[in-house]
């Protein structure tokens, strides 16, 4: 939902709703809390909050690059199947929000 008011302009509304979404979601470093983190930092970025979108940002790309060990949640053994193409395009959009950012 989130995502959907982004889409549509209402970029206080995605803020409020993400921000609510990731607070009330169990796990962390999963590729959905990763996605919600990221859509976050960009609403943020919208929002005009510059620099708490690339601290969010670079959280995203840290949790990519170094995934927690196996055995720490119940999603530890999906996530090392994982790393993969999706990934690598998340990062990609990553690293060109980042080069955004710093112009």
């Amino acid at each position: 939902m989130g995502r959907s008011f982004l889409d549509a302009g209402y970029v206080e509304e995605a803020v409020d709703t993400l921000r609510d979404l990731i607070e009330s979601y169990e796990l962390r470093g999963d590729p959905r809390s990763i996605d919600m983190t990221y859509w976050y930092a960009r609403a943020l970025e919208l929002k005009g909050d510059t620099a708490a979108a690339i601290k969010l940002t670079a959280r995203c790309a840290m949790e990519l690059q170094f995934p927690r060990r196996a055995g720490t949640n119940q999603a530890s053994a999906r996530r090392g199947a994982a790393v993969g193409r999706r990934d690598w395009t998340f990062l990609r959009g990553l690293l060109c929000f980042c080069d955004a950012v710093r112009r």
